[in-house]
């Protein structure tokens, strides 16, 4: 089980502005599904890296956290809209990848808003 990268607390979209608590706490949620010791790796590397994978479900999530899962979704769509949690083309609809602040911010240059 790893912890989130402590520079995500403070977790921005795209644009800059700050994510909602409720986008954060499920961020750190899917965090606690990484192994630790391959997302020690994955952040000590520099340049691309395989991101740590998570498979998520809305509905679960919901029940954790006793929210529906409408709003679960709505975090996970504030998530990969700011590039922390994406799909890749090859991957099921509930896998995500997450990236920590420099990985995701290598991602935002390539596939970003701005782009």
């Amino acid at each position: 089980m790893a912890e989130m990268p402590r520079e995500l607390f403070s977790a921005t979209s795209a644009e800059g502005d700050p994510l909602s608590p409720g986008a954060k706490v499920v961020l750190a949620y899917l965090w606690t599904f990484v192994d630790a010791n391959l997302a020690a790796t994955y952040r000590n590397r520099k340049g691309p890296a395989k991101a740590p994978r998570v498979i998520c479900d809305a509905e679960e999530i919901g029940k954790v956290f006793q929210i529906d899962a409408e709003a679960v979704r709505r975090h996970l769509r504030a998530l990969k809209d700011a590039g922390y949690a994406v799909h890749h083309q090859d991957d099921s609809d509930s896998s995500l990848a997450l990236l920590d602040g420099k990985h995701r911010d290598e991602y935002l240059k390539v596939f970003g808003p701005k782009a």
